[in-house]
């Protein structure tokens, strides 16, 4: 408030704000892939001469760390292991996507198992709606809600086609927005092998739109590949478009990327690579979706 203020030695032993700090949790998800290698297929070197357990241990990383940012920005709940049956399940971005959200009819944000003022985890994931079209003014909209609650979006997030969806739309004429402009001179308008449209070089064709200048700040379009589908209310695919800030959300680590030997069977041996982490939203203002959106 501009007239919050106190005299000198003002007594404030009465002053009661009610305003607590609200408490957060998420569960951290184990997760692992396994490499099964011969003695022979150990010692035997592939291609570029690299040790097959290498090069398996590479391909296994990369395929951990997909899954890992899958289980990130999905719509799962915080689910809790279930002993000798099922693994824990860290809450992803879509499901802290609690303030701001715009869903479809019958739509909802999921439930922290917080009191009030309390916080908590979201133990139920959010709720499908029905399927409808995205709009500029849903984006816009967006954008001016979360920096009206303190948020200052960085980046609009979402799987490759929807992303493609709207940036095919920002180069119509129903769009908007400035029309596109190049800031090439004619003369050097000359071949393509000639450069990359600087100095004397050629001109490069400008196939997307992939940030967004609004007057509440500068988003990135940004695809995002292991974001997925999921079934609206009134069937068929539909997808999260996320917005958030990028100063908060992180992810938190009680176990980095390792190895551990499992077993020796004859002449195998198994190993498993690991990572045992949790999403943590920071401040779940900094997260909003237009959810149920038909890519």
């Amino acid at each position: 408030s501009a007239v919050n203020t106190y005299y000198e030695n003002q007594d404030l032993s009465g002053e009661v704000d009610n305003v607590y700090g609200q408490r957060y949790y998420n569960l951290c998800q184990q997760m692992c892939k396994t490499i099964k290698l011969s003695q022979r297929g150990q010692e035997v070197d592939t291609t570029y001469e690299q040790r097959e357990f290498a090069k398996q241990l590479l391909k296994r990383g990369e395929a951990l760390r997909r899954d890992e940012e899958a289980a990130a920005v999905s719509r799962n709940a915080a689910t809790a292991e279930v002993a000798a049956t099922s693994g824990a399940l860290m809450a992803g971005m879509a499901t802290w996507a609690i303030h701001n959200t715009q869903r479809g009819a019958g739509g909802a944000d999921a439930v922290l198992d917080g009191a009030t003022n309390v916080g908590g985890g979201p133990t139920t994931a959010p709720a499908a709606g029905n399927k409808r079209a995205i709009t500029e003014t849903m984006m816009r909209t967006a954008i001016r809600s979360g920096w009206d609650d303190g948020a200052r979006f960085s980046h609009l997030m979402s799987t490759g086609t929807m992303i493609e969806t709207i940036s095919n739309y920002l180069f119509t004429s129903s769009a908007r927005v400035a029309t596109l402009e190049s800031e090439v001179s004619q003369g050097n308008r000359k071949g393509a092998g000639d450069g990359n449209g600087a100095g004397a070089g050629g001109v490069v064709a400008q196939g997307s739109v992939n940030m967004f200048v609004g007057n509440y700040g500068t988003i990135i379009l940004t695809p995002n590949r292991q974001m997925s589908t999921y079934t609206a209310a009134d069937t068929g695919d539909v997808v999260d478009v996320l917005l958030f800030d990028k100063r908060y959300p992180t992810m938190c680590y009680l176990n980095g990327y390792k190895t551990q030997p499992i077993s020796a069977n004859g002449l195998y041996k198994q190993t498993t690579l690991y990572v045992d982490s949790t999403f943590i939203p920071g401040a779940t203002r900094s997260i909003t979706t237009i959810a149920d959106i038909t890519p």
